[in-house]
């Protein structure tokens, strides 16, 4: 199975703007993709679908509250972040191509896979900014991040064990 996110902790040598952009970035990407799966899993699993919307509107806040203070730190606007397409992603996977909807345990499975694998890249990302940011009063900011994706881990596991025992 493709990753969804390449993980690189090659950043860990770039400026904390750089890092701010990249969990900018990362968060509209992953906010588009999970509201678009929340949709696939609507006729499927509606407490899979619930729990998918609110991790996108999550993402959603995440990246709102990164672009603050993005801009309280260097005092301009974020620069323009290209928007979510999923149509090169949905290439690599034939059951998405075929069907819109999730309509079998083995899709739903292969989806939750992809949003396991993203929350686990997500988090290693904020452990590695965590680890690289030398102001004290950003490192909580990248905490909390880290945090909230174990818990999106755990959660996204959790669905995940209920799908392979059905």
């Amino acid at each position: 199975m493709e990753k969804i996110l390449k993980p690189s902790l090659k950043f860990l040598k770039v400026s904390t703007r750089e890092i701010l952009l990249l969990a900018i970035a990362n968060e509209a990407r992953v906010a588009g993709q999970f509201d678009e799966w929340s949709h696939r899993f609507l006729p499927y699993d509606d407490k899979i679908s619930r729990l998918l919307n609110v991790m996108a509107q999550r993402e959603e806040e995440r990246q709102k509250t990164l672009e603050g203070w993005y801009q309280n730190l260097f005092g301009e606007l974020v620069p323009p972040i290209e928007s979510y397409n999923n149509d090169e992603f949905i290439k690599k996977f034939p059951q998405l191509q075929e069907h819109f909807f999730v309509i079998s345990p083995l899709m739903a499975a292969e989806i939750l896979e992809l949003v396991l694998e993203s929350k686990k890249s997500a988090r290693q990302f904020y452990e590695a900014a965590l680890a690289q940011v030398t102001q004290p009063d950003l490192k909580w900011f990248y905490e909390k991040p880290a945090r909230f994706e174990d818990d999106h881990v755990h959660r996204v596991n959790r669905h995940l064990e209920e799908l392979r025992t059905e």
